[in-house]
């Protein structure tokens, strides 16, 4: 083998490794746009006015959609509205594969356990008077 053909090798060589490094890195920085994408849609969790909502939600009397909606203020229902939505949107980040299911569990299991105990039963009353799919 000439000193020409060895050259030729080793340039080849040398492409197809910076083509799969450069994919790895790639494939690196899209789960990092993702995790920082989680933690910007995470950021009005640590909000003052989310934790207003939040405890108002998680000291409520209610316990079903028609008690809700005979005794609750509009604060309750924009309470439950900003709680329910942030949930929601985090639970769709996960549906669409934006986020994976281990950060958003260090995240938020136990306040999105804590609030779905507690706001079960008037989703699924919301779900039953407006026929909206379980």
């Amino acid at each position: 083998m000439s000193l020409s053909e060895a050259t030729s090798i080793f340039a080849n060589v040398s492409v197809i490794a910076g083509i799969v490094f450069g994919l790895l890195q790639l494939r690196q920085v899209a789960r990092q746009r993702q995790e920082e994408m989680v933690l910007r849609a995470f950021t009005p969790f640590t909000d003052a006015a989310f934790s207003r909502a939040f405890w108002t939600v998680m000291t409520w009397k209610y316990t079903t959609l028609e008690q809700l909606e005979r005794e609750g203020t509009i604060e309750d229902q924009v309470a439950l509205d900003v709680v329910a939505m942030q949930f929601e949107m985090m639970g769709m980040l996960y549906h669409r594969g934006l986020a994976r299911l281990e950060l958003l569990d260090d995240l938020l299991a136990e306040s999105a356990l804590m609030t779905w105990n507690r706001i079960a039963p008037i989703v699924y009353g919301y779900r039953a008077k407006y026929g909206v799919a379980n």
